[in-house]
């Protein structure tokens, strides 16, 4: 398949019950609209460091490594994956690897540690 003519999804996972399984419930009717992929916006835990609100920003994140528990396990996600290829469907994760929390490891290295391979990662200012 040319991606060019993909017909691309944009889900927020919270805007599916703020699950998995909620997407995965979904993607029936996703694929009967004519998408070729979704495309799910940060699935990862966030910071709760300096949160603007109570849920604060889906970019912030603190672990790429894992999934936000308010969405689920990572069982959760597998199985939402399952579904989707299942029906042909690709999934796409939006991973913005220069947004990170503070509480992120590679920005407490970069913050601790001049020498760290994430250093030059981060923008720096007094």
């Amino acid at each position: 398949m040319n991606l060019r003519n993909m017909t691309l999804y944009s889900i927020f996972v919270r805007n599916f019950g703020g699950t998995f399984e909620g997407v995965r419930q979904d993607i029936p009717r996703i694929r009967a609209l004519g998408a070729d992929a979704v495309w799910l916006l940060p699935i990862h835990p966030t910071g709760k460091a300096q949160r603007k609100g109570s849920l604060g920003s889906p970019y912030a994140i603190q672990d790429y490594r894992k999934v936000n528990p308010e969405f689920g396990t990572l069982d959760d996600f597998n199985v939402l994956l399952t579904e989707a290829h299942a029906r042909g469907i690709r999934v796409i994760l939006d991973m913005v690897f220069n947004h990170t929390s503070n509480e992120h490891p590679w920005f407490q290295s970069a913050r601790n540690d001049e020498n760290s391979p994430y250093r030059n990662w981060y923008n720096w200012s007094e």
